[in-house]
């Protein structure tokens, strides 16, 4: 994966802040690589992360 490719299917856990931090991002089906890390690392929020992996080990291979 590259930082421009999407990351489907994304969903954000409810109990962090995300939905505080990143409110424009709440209804949306899938993200680029970049904005779902950005998400992950600074709401530390574990759904996004797994949407991440779930989505890189499709792919196979994960390049950053």
């Amino acid at each position: 994966m590259k930082w421009d490719d999407l990351v489907e299917e994304v969903s954000f856990d409810p109990k962090e802040d995300s939905n505080e931090l990143y409110p424009h991002l709440q209804k949306r089906k899938s993200l680029p690589l970049r904005e779902a890390v950005e998400g992950m690392i600074a709401c530390h929020d574990s759904c996004v992360a797994k949407c991440v992996v779930n989505d890189s080990s499709r792919s196979h291979w994960l390049y950053i």
